[in-house]
């Protein structure tokens, strides 16, 4: 029979390539025609793919950039099969090519064509896996060469490519590649790693991103604050993150030095949110993986994370500090301070004497709240302020034996920055809540130290310290977080012998320095409870003998000078409360001078509301409520509740300054005492209540709140003589009608109780002589009151009282 005619192999070269890419045509019948066609020429389809590759390979790469969708369709959906079994040698020049094609093929106009690429790379990234996998047993060098062609067309191309199919595809196979390499992936690690960080901001859902644009706008700053936080989180997932665990997993010594530099320009130079967070989160499983390895780079992360701190998102910041505190621990060799810039605090040690990480970090930190010194007034930003509470409480959390071990450090300045005022939103202010700031450093303070009171004792010296710089700072912020410390200092058991006499004496000098300098500055006022809880310490510790063993105690300011201090302030306050806080200390550090120094002002205090002298009549009674129009008597009850804080105040300091006062001081005070107290009788119910405690300390038997501490014995203690001018029988018929009016109160029963107590004074204090009229008017007004009495307890009350009234008349001689 006739033989087949033989193939015209010259032509083979060129026919070969044009009938491969037919038999994969879009068109069916086309498609048909030429595999049978193909099928008459080539008996053998391996052996002649083998022997043409060369051929074949380079017109489907072509065809893949044809203008000809078609032709473009063809060239993919025959890759597959072209590089089915094929070996690195056959690729190894081409492939990059080919995939730089492919990756166009992903995002072609065309969707059959998307389509047909997307099968195409799916083999292609089959292929490489295949040819660097180290479980398949793919050699090292030919490994070695797979990632480096992968990786510089994945990085250079593939990631930041605007379409997302393409970033999506080369994403996934960077992952395949990360995870089938194996230790072949460990030279390629630096590049690969910074490829990935620098994608995570492209990578990101732009959704996120344009929320974020306008959360602080929509929903304020709290809304935009937790948006960050979720983008830090969520670029932890995904491929990309998968893909950085990998290089972590693969991460050896040797490609730290190449690593490192990378990782510090990232954080410098990082642009996107996720960047930055992924960048700081690398950063700590590199520590957490290679600590020893990773030591020597320390200081060079350290110096930029100190400079990452600047950032103005909250949850970039705490990553920052975070993986700055990993980077503390890490660190453990000693450096010389010009290692790691920014550092512009004083050494512990001296200027010249190295440092580790950990106290050069720290003290960066603290330079970061007060540049210059605390006294400096070179305010620092909130932000400052704020990232560095941040870093050193992450330190602590992260780090404890660090911080217990550079506690000195830090302890003074945390004590103040506790009371920072900074960053507080609206809500807080009204609710006088902790801003940001205080919050941050509290959490140090809770995090390095065992409690507040034993960490005030141990370091008292260097907190009270602080606090007097604080006192020296021109900005009234730091002012008041000093005022505020040493109230808290003072209070503190045991601090007496844990600050000795001459700390005290110098808390107390710069308190009354700070007083005595310039007008009143906001929170000026939370220095006045010091000056009395300092000399309660003074007095303590002379108590155990303090002034033999400690000549400094001699050195306090005396009670004089600190009563003239708080009497000035009070009397240019600028504020009602203002005025009563600096009654109340005054009243707690008279002496035996005090009311013929201070009572005429006290005096004014007690009656008018005010301590501030005026030109003509010092002593104008407090508004009273008329019958004049609505509007009229509410304003006048508002001025009158305005002024009640201070004359409780005047009115208590008045009833101290009388228990100290000789008898020839209290003689001539007395008809003005008893004028002031019948007139704040007749005032709000707390100023009444003053004024019968008043009227008891004149009569002889004050309350234990308005005597010296330490007093207990009994509920009430005598207060001396009585005064010759309110024995007459003027002045207790007018006492008597005082105390009887708060009797007939029906509303408050605090008042009632009030005129009880002095009721009982003014009978035990009255002579004889005129005792007996006294003794019937008392009975009288005490049986109605109980008649009308409701409450149990000043039920009791009562009848004890007239048992005592009872009582006192019968020793009568």
């Amino acid at each position: 029979g006739p033989q087949p005619p033989e193939p015209p192999q010259p032509h083979l070269p060129k026919l070969l390539p044009l009938l491969f890419r037919y038999r994969h045509d879009p068109n069916a019948q086309v498609k048909s025609a030429m595999g049978a066609l193909w099928d008459q020429l080539v008996p053998d389809t391996r052996a002649a793919l083998q022997e043409y590759f060369e051929p074949i390979f380079s017109a489907v790469q072509e065809s893949l950039t044809d203008s000809l969708w078609r032709t473009r369709e063809a060239a993919a959906l025959s890759v597959p099969e072209l590089l089915q079994g094929r070996r690195w040698t056959d690729l190894e020049r081409r492939a990059a090519a080919l995939g730089l094609r492919l990756l166009r093929l992903l995002d072609d106009i065309k969707a059959s064509v998307r389509e047909a690429g997307a099968g195409a790379w799916r083999a292609y990234s089959g292929a490489l896996v295949r040819l660097c996998d180290k479980a398949a047993g793919a050699p090292e060098a030919q490994a070695s060469a797979v990632l480096t062609m992968a990786l510089s067309l994945l990085v250079d191309k593939g990631l930041p490519a605007a379409a997302e199919d393409v970033r999506s595809a080369s994403l996934k196979l960077l992952v395949r590649l990360s995870r089938h390499a194996g230790a072949h992936l460990a030279p390629h690690v630096p590049a690969l790693a910074e490829a990935l960080l620098r994608s995570l901001a492209e990578l990101e859902d732009p959704t996120l991103s344009y929320y974020q644009l306008h959360a602080e706008r929509l929903g304020g700053a709290q809304t935009s604050e937790a948006l960050d936080s979720i983008r830090a989180a969520a670029s932890a997932l995904g491929p990309a993150g998968e893909a950085l665990e990998l290089c972590i997993a693969q991460l050896t010594a040797e490609a730290m030095p190449v690593l490192a530099p990378r990782l510090v320009e990232l954080l410098r130079s990082g642009v996107g949110l996720p960047t930055r967070v992924g960048t700081a989160r690398f950063i700590v499983s590199a520590c957490r993986a290679l600590p020893v390895d990773v030591r020597p780079f320390c200081p060079r992360l350290a110096a930029a994370l100190l400079r990452a701190l600047d950032d103005r998102s909250a949850a970039a910041r705490r990553a920052f500090a975070h993986t700055l505190a990993h980077v503390v621990r890490c660190a453990s060799v000693r450096l010389p301070p010009s290692a790691l810039q920014g550092a512009a605090a004083p050494a512990k040690h001296g200027a010249d004497a190295p440092l580790t990480v950990a106290e050069t970090t720290i003290n960066a930190l603290l330079g970061r709240y007060a540049e210059l010194g605390i006294a400096s007034g070179a305010a620092c930003s909130d932000a400052s302020r704020l990232a560095a509470g941040v870093g050193l409480a992450q330190i602590a959390s992260v780090a404890p034996s660090i911080a217990a071990d550079n506690a000195p450090l830090f302890v003074p300045l945390a004590a103040l920055a506790r009371h920072d005022p900074g960053m507080r939103t609206d809500e807080e202010v009204k609710e006088g809540m902790p801003g940001a700031i205080a919050r941050a450093w509290t959490q140090l303070w809770d995090d390095a130290l065992p409690s507040t009171a034993a960490s005030l004792r141990l370091y008292s010296q260097e907190v009270a310290a602080a606090a007097i710089a604080a006192l020296q700072s021109p900005t009234w912020a730091m002012r008041r977080q000093g005022a505020l410390v040493i109230r808290e200092l003072a209070s503190v058991e045991g601090a007496s012998s844990a600050l000795k006499g001459k700390a005290i004496g110098d808390l107390a000098t710069g308190v009354l320095q700070a007083l005595g300098s310039g007008r009143p500055w906001e929170g000026r006022d939370e220095l006045f409870p010091a000056l009395p809880l300092l000399l309660r310490l003074a007095s303590a510790e002379d108590s155990h003998g303090g002034v033999e063993q400690d000549p400094a105690l001699k050195a306090m300011p005396a009670r004089a000078l600190m009563a003239d201090a708080l009497m000035v302030e009070a009397s240019r306050g600028p504020t009602p409360d203002y005025a009563a806080a600096a009654l109340q200390a005054a009243g707690e550090v008279l002496d035996a001078t005090a009311l013929d120094t201070h009572g005429a002002t006290l005096l004014r205090a007690a009656r008018t509301g005010s301590a501030k002298a005026t030109a003509g009549e010092d002593t104008a009674p407090a508004p009273k409520l008329t019958s004049a129009g609505a509007a009229d008597l509410e304003s006048a009850r508002t001025a009158r509740r305005a002024q009640a804080p201070v004359r409780c105040a005047a009115s208590r300091a008045l009833a101290r300054a009388w228990v100290a006062a000789p008898l020839a001081s209290r003689s001539g005070w007395a008809e003005r005492i008893l004028a002031a107290a019948e007139e704040c009788a007749v005032a709000d119910w707390d100023v009444r209540v003053r004024a019968l405690e008043l009227l008891a300390a004149a009569y002889g038997l004050p309350p234990l709140a308005v005597l010296p501490p330490g007093t207990s014995d009994g509920d009430e203690a005598s207060s001396g003589e009585l005064a010759p001018p309110l024995a007459g029988a003027a002045a207790v018929q007018l006492a008597l009608a005082v105390c009887t009016s708060a009797l007939e109160d029906g509303k408050f029963v605090e008042v009632r109780k009030a005129g009880v107590r002095s009721l009982r004074a003014l009978v035990a204090g009255t002579p004889a002589a005129h005792r007996g009229p006294l003794k019937t008017a008392a009975i009288q007004a005490l049986d109605e009151a109980v008649a009308r009495e409701k409450d149990s307890a000043t039920s009791v009350l009562l009848t004890t009282a007239r048992a005592e009234v009872e009582a006192a008349a019968s020793q009568e001689p």
